[in-house]
């Protein structure tokens, strides 16, 4: 197992020999002699570091001045630091607290109040990484699926009173966009549109990214989202002609499960995938029936085939030319022993969208074959 990495600072040699000769058994030891010498080493190896132990008092860069940068940088602000002084005093004490160290150690040191105290923060530090990494998406920083979920039941929890609705933002072949301009441009892309999206919720809401190309974000309800007026659905920012489509639930029943509620928005979303010149959706009663319709047409379409619910009507073509019928092209009907006669504007297009209408063709070629083989055996021209 890779041992763990500490950055000690100090100006004094004797010193520095003196704390990695403490920490050096359980801890690889890096050195630097100032400030500056801290931060160029952080700049290039700070991910590898756990841990720094800091003097105040040096030459060409200060304690204070390292840790004033350290805190401003959102990487290196995550690494603990542990300020090292001669002084014992509560304002010395204060003010390196002030300045974003994490703890105080004053001189002379004692061994194991440093190994047991530069233990104690890294196991900190690990375990908020650990939390950091279940709560925020590593690329876009937003909340995590599960972490949104929770956010959600205790926002809705807290404010009984409010009006809330989920939405729901989908970046339409985003495979295509990677493939056309690589993966760096993806992300980046991603990353502004989760900027963006932040943005949207306002303070009172909050993000979350749900898989690779959707996001979900909680905001007050508004007629505008409802409606689907007066929102920018193309941001301008994300500098690339992409199609996002957007779906919008109003949570009305709060005793509906977060999980569910954010299910109702995602099929929104992707009630209109591939609708040309139709980019937001409303989660409503007449959507919800629309898609169990859908579900209960796909449920029973292959025991259709077998049992023979599809029959062949066929439609006269008559010749302008000849002035009689010419032919006649074959359609498929379903007459369903529930449903009844069915319209074919309610089952081929969703044949053709979940791929079932190739099943069907040849379901229908062989029965206008064995129509055709019968009206020859019957004699008939």
């Amino acid at each position: 197992m890779r041992r763990k990495q500490i950055l000690v600072v100090e100006d004094n040699a004797l010193n520095r020999e003196v704390l990695s000769a403490i920490l050096e058994e359980s801890y690889d030891v890096l050195q630097a002699q100032n400030g500056q010498a801290a931060l160029d080493l952080l700049r290039k190896r700070g991910e590898e570091i756990s841990l720094i132990l800091l003097d105040v008092m040096m030459p060409v860069m200060d304690g204070y001045s390292l840790l004033d940068i350290i805190r401003e940088d959102p990487e290196l602000s995550l690494i603990p630091v542990i300020v090292t002084t001669q002084s014992n005093s509560e304002e010395d004490e204060v003010a390196a607290l002030s300045h974003g160290a994490t703890d105080f150690v004053p001189k002379p040191y004692r061994p194991q109040v440093i190994l047991h105290r530069a233990a104690s923060l890294i196991k900190l530090r690990e375990s908020a990484a650990i939390v950091n990494l279940l709560q925020y998406d590593r690329l876009t920083g937003v909340y995590t699926k599960e972490f949104f979920y929770r956010k959600l039941r205790e926002r809705l929890d807290a404010n009984p009173d409010k009006r809330y609705c989920i939405v729901c933002v989908n970046v339409e072949n985003f495979k295509l966009f990677n493939d056309t301009f690589g993966a760096r441009e993806g992300d980046r892309l991603l990353v502004t549109l989760a900027d963006i999206l932040r943005e949207m919720a306002g303070e009172d809401g909050f993000c979350g990214r749900f898989d690779a190309d959707r996001f979900l974000f909680l905001q007050e309800a508004s007629s505008q989202w409802i409606t689907g007026e007066g929102k920018d659905l193309e941001p301008e920012a994300l500098n690339h002609r992409v199609v996002l489509r957007w779906g919008v639930y109003e949570i009305t029943d709060r005793t509906v499960q977060v999980e569910q509620m954010c299910d109702r928005v995602l099929l929104a979303v992707g009630s209109i995938r591939g609708k040309y010149n139709q980019f937001l959706a409303v989660y409503d009663d007449a959507l919800r029936a629309k898609l169990l319709r859908e579900q209960a047409i796909t449920d029973a379409m292959e025991p259709a085939l077998q049992n023979e619910e599809f029959v062949v009507y066929l439609q006269p073509k008559y010749s302008l030319k000849h002035g009689c019928i010419a032919g006649a092209e074959a359609l498929a009907r379903w007459i369903h022993p529930k449903w009844g006669f069915m319209s074919p504007g309610e089952f081929i297009p969703l044949f053709e969208k979940n791929g079932f209408i190739p099943r069907l063709d040849q379901y229908m070629w062989e029965k206008t074959c064995q129509l055709l083989g019968q009206w020859k055996k019957d004699g008939h021209p």
